[in-house]
């Protein structure tokens, strides 16, 4: 999907998610932009020190996170990464994570032109 379209469909979800009041969602990306900056190198390194009840408690937060903020494609690839760590399944858990790190560098990105566009809605 080319940027455009995924910069719309994240402030789209975003809006319908905060009933079209622009402040909250502005509020709510940045927060989840830091968090992926914060969160995403801490699972990282959990998951390579074996740490899986760190990294449970990591993504559970995370999980919870995208899914308050609509973001159906993170729910799916955090909900499979924190099954995965569920059953003790590092190597499946790294995977998904690997997955989701794409994902979120992606989504990253698009940090400025997103809370740009956000900035422009009246």
């Amino acid at each position: 999907m080319p940027t455009a379209h995924l910069e719309a469909y994240y402030i789209n979800s975003m809006m319908r998610r905060t009933l079209q009041n622009r402040d909250l969602a502005m509020v709510l990306f940045k927060k989840l932009f830091l968090e992926f900056s914060d969160k995403i190198p801490q699972l990282e390194n959990a998951l390579t020190l074996s740490e899986l009840t760190q990294a449970h408690t990591i993504i559970h937060k995370l999980h919870g996170s995208v899914s308050f903020c609509g973001f159906a494609e993170f729910q799916e690839l955090a909900k499979n990464l924190e099954e995965s760590l569920l059953r003790d399944d590092l190597q499946q858990a790294k995977q998904a994570f690997l997955l989701l790190k794409q994902k979120i560098v992606v989504f990253q990105s698009l940090q400025e032109k997103i809370l740009q566009q956000l900035t422009q809605i009246v």
